[in-house]
C-alpha cells in the first residue's frame, strides 16, 4: 500500500483503529513514528509510545531509529523525549554510522550535548572514522570544539589527516593541530587549548 502524507490527526485515528500500517512507505520503510521523530511532533510521539506501545528503537528500511531521523533534523524537543524515554543513542544504522556521527557532521552542537549527556562513547568508530572526523572534513570548528570539550581523542587522527582538512578551513586547523600535539604532551612552543580557545572567535 503506498504511503498516504498523514496530519497528526490522522495519525492518531489510525493508531486508534489499529492501521498503522496504512503510514509506512515502501521507500525506506519508515512508519509513523520515524515521522513524526523527523518532524518533532513530541504530543504524536507520546501517543505512539506511551499509549500505543510503539517500539522506540524500531528501525526504518536503512536501519535508523526515530531518534536518527529527530537527531538529524535538530528537533530538540523530540531527541530529549525519545531519551527520556530509553531510546538507544548507540544504535548503529546500515551504515555503522551512529546518530552522533551525523550530528557532527551537520554542526548540531545542542543535538551533541544531548546525546553525550547520556553517556555514549563520544569516540564511536564507524567505517569512516568517529564523530570527530566528521566535524573535521565539514570544516565545523564550532563542533570540533564541543566534542574536544567531551574529551574527543585527536590523537587518533594521524597529522597527514589534521593538515589536509586544515587546507579546508584554518580553524579546523587550529584546533586539531593544537589538541594533538597536547594530547601528545608537547609543551615546548606549543599552545594549549586555553589559549588556542581564547584566540579563536566561536560566535
Amino acid at each position: 500500500m503506498e504511503y498516504i502524507q498523514a496530519t497528526p490527526k490522522m495519525l492518531l485515528l489510525a493508531a486508534h483503529v489499529e492501521e498503522l500500517d496504512r503510514f509506512k512507505r515502501r521507500d525506506g520503510g519508515k512508519r509513523a513514528i520515524h515521522h513524526d521523530a523527523f518532524g518533532g511532533r513530541v504530543n504524536v510521539l507520546k501517543y505512539l509510545i506511551e499509549d500505543m506501545k510503539d517500539e522506540i528503537d524500531v528501525k526504518d528500511g536503512s536501519g535508523k531509529t526515530p531518534l536518527f531521523h529527530a537527531a538529524i533534523e535538530r528537533r530538540l524537543d523530540a531527541v530529549e523525549y525519545l531519551l527520556e524515554m530509553g531510546a538507544n543513542p548507540e544504535i548503529p544504522d546500515d551504515s555503522n554510522r551512529s546518530p552522533l556521527h551525523y550530528v557532527a557532521g551537520r554542526g548540531h552542537k545542542d543535538v551533541i550535548s544531548l546525546l553525550l549527556s547520556k553517556g555514549i562513547n563520544v569516540d564511536v568508530i564507524d567505517d569512516f572514522g568517529a564523530p570527530l572526523q566528521y566535524a573535521a572534513v565539514a570544516s565545523k570548528p564550532d563542533t570540533i570544539k564541543v566534542l574536544l570539550d567531551h574529551g574527543a581523542n585527536v590523537s587518533s587522527i594521524s597529522l597527514v589527516q589534521i593538515f589536509t582538512w586544515a587546507t579546508l578551513d584554518h580553524r579546523v586547523h587550529r584546533l586539531l593541530v593544537m589538541d594533538f600535539f597536547h594530547s601528545k604532551n608537547v609543551a615546548s612552543g606549543a599552545v594549549t587549548k586555553r589559549y588556542l580557545y581564547g584566540y579563536i572567535n566561536f560566535e
